[in-house]
């Protein structure tokens, strides 16, 4: 997504920290926007996915610095860090080489990212 403006609200996600950052796209898209200021008159929620273990489920994983810098300046109203997947799909030499050593896995709750958009929806409603 290039341009937010048509949107009353935006959820911006980073799926697949790597290196203690969001991927790319994610972090232009906020950057850009950021430029434009089209961020800063919109309620916004940051999520990160990509602890490609049990640890994103077993309560508030804080972002890494890279995105808590940009929860920050975008004055998000929230960040979330859901679990990854790696599986023989995932890309690279270091996701492919963890795999065949039994540490891939699908790490998601799709319960917990439905609960999180659920608050969201609340949150949009009342402010309405």
């Amino acid at each position: 997504m290039d341009d937010v403006r048509g949107f009353d609200a935006v959820v911006l996600g980073g799926g697949s920290l790597y290196a203690g950052h969001w991927s790319g796209k994610a972090k232009r898209c906020a950057e850009r926007n950021e430029y434009y200021l089209q961020l800063q008159h919109r309620p916004v929620w940051l999520f990160s996915s990509g602890p490609v273990d049990a640890s994103a489920e077993q309560g508030d994983t804080p972002p890494v610095p890279a995105v808590a810098h940009q929860t920050e300046r975008l004055g998000a109203r929230e960040h979330i860090t859901f679990g990854g997947t790696l599986t023989t799909h995932t890309l690279g030499l270091i996701a492919r080489a963890l795999v065949r050593a039994g540490k891939g896995g699908d790490f998601r709750c799709p319960e917990r990212i439905q609960t999180w958009a659920h608050h969201i929806s609340a949150e949009l409603a009342a402010s309405q």
